[in-house]
Parts: structure tokens; sequence; C-alpha cells
């Protein structure tokens, strides 16, 4: 799937949608706001991912749904230019429980060249 609204895919993760959604937490940093962040973490066929995404906003998922990545797209959103906002997650099918918000940025937690 080559964009959604025009955005392209983000390349931290291919295929979200593919991957089975494992975990969901979110950490709100008392201090500073622009630290609270939001981990998944993905399995698929053994294989695990972990994705921090900061400065999670305006976090949504259908209300009597359990967390999961069923049409999930995960999105770049850096030339839109909005202030503190890179990514975006969204839900393609608009299926029940797949998390959808936008965030400052997101990494890799399990990249060895990930400096945060």
């Amino acid at each position: 799937m080559p964009t959604y609204d025009d955005d392209p895919d983000h390349p931290i993760l291919v295929n979200p949608f593919l991957w089975e959604l494992m975990e969901l937490t979110y950490r709100r940093a008392r201090s500073d706001g622009r630290q609270s962040h939001l981990d998944m973490v993905f399995e698929q066929n053994g294989e695990t991912r972990r994705l921090r995404f900061y400065n999670p906003q305006s976090i949504e998922w259908f209300p009597g749904g359990v967390p999961n990545s069923f049409g999930m797209c995960i999105l770049d959103v850096s030339r839109r230019q909005m202030e503190g906002i890179g990514v975006r997650v969204a839900n393609f099918e608009q299926s029940y429980g797949a998390p959808t918000f936008w965030a400052e940025r997101v990494v890799d937690l399990d990249d060895p060249n990930n400096l945060d």
C-alpha cells in the first residue's frame, strides 16, 4: 500500500497489519509531556519488533475492541510540516481495535543504532 491520505508508509515496519499486536503500553512523563511515549510490541513468525512512539497525541481505538493491528498502517507525515508531528498510526480498514494516533517520531527499540 503506497499511500494513505497521500502520506507514504513509514519504513520502520513494513505492513504492520500483517503482524500481531502483542502489547500496547503508554507512559506519561511527569516533567516533560514531550517525553511521553507509547510502546507497541509486534510478533510475526517468531520475530518480535518493539516500536516506541514519542509524544503520542489523539490516541483512539474503537470501544469494545481489543487492541490489534487489523488495518493498521504507520505513515510518515513529516512533509505535512506539522509542529511536533512526524508519524501517524492510522487504520485503513476502520476495523475494531486498531489504535490510531499521531506522534512526534518513532524508533525501533531493538535497533542497535538507536541512541534513544
